[in-house]
Formats: C-alpha cells, sequence, structure tokens
C-alpha cells in the first residue's frame, strides 16, 4: 500500500489570531519567489515587495522578519498578490519555516515576530 504524504495546510501554524483580518495584511510577493505556508518573510528594500526571510541578508531587507505567509505562494513567474500574519497573533513554532536558521538566529526571528505582536509558543 502507498504511503501518502498530507502537505501543511493554510493557515494552520496559527493558534490564534486578532478578531477579523486584523492580524493579517495583504501583500505582493516578488517576482522569482516560493514561498511556503508558514514561511517567515522580509521585506525587499528596494522595491517593497515581500520574499522569503533570509537571515544572510542575500536581498536587502530579507533579513528582518516582517511577518508570516499565510498560505503557499509560487510567485516564480511574476508578482503575486498573497496574504501574510503581520500582527497581533499567536502561533506554533514547531509549524514555521525559519530557512536555514540556526538555533542562535530562531532566537532572533522568534524576537522579530514578538515586535510584530506574533507571539510564538
Amino acid at each position: 500500500m502507498a504511503t501518502l504524504t498530507e502537505g501543511k495546510h493554510t493557515g494552520e501554524f496559527i493558534v490564534s489570531q486578532a478578531n477579523g483580518a486584523r492580524s493579517r495584511a495583504a501583500i505582493t510577493v516578488k517576482s522569482g519567489q516560493t514561498i511556503d505556508v508558514g514561511e517567515l518573510v522580509g521585506i525587499e528594500t528596494a522595491t517593497g515587495k515581500y520574499v522569503a526571510y533570509d537571515p544572510d541578508g542575500t536581498i536587502a531587507g530579507s533579513d528582518t522578519v516582517a511577518g508570516i505567509s499565510y498560505a503557499a505562494v509560487d510567485a516564480t513567474d511574476g508578482d503575486m498578490s498573497a496574504v501574510i500574519i503581520a500582527r497581533d497573533a499567536e502561533v506554533r513554532g514547531s509549524d514555521l519555516t525559519y530557512n536555514e536558521a540556526t538555533p542562535g538566529t530562531v532566537t532572533t526571528e522568534v524576537a522579530g515576530l514578538k515586535a510584530l505582536g506574533i507571539i510564538v509558543r
């Protein structure tokens, strides 16, 4: 019998969030990016578009946490509209993608989320 593997579901990392859509923000993901559910994002300094979080700052601004992707986004062929958790929420840390994070940088990323009002449990 074949083994089936279930992927991540939209918003499954959320423990709680503010009423309505106050925790969320509509964004534009930069062309060439593929971002998974629960992946941390940063804002490219030059364009103001969102990119996958990168602790090495390969893209200027990508080394500062700006939120968490609510759903998977495939912007490989062009800019895409998306939604992130940007503020006032509790999330499961084990369901987040920190992108090549080491134990020391996870502490920094969790602090960055806390500054946004996002508490990692």
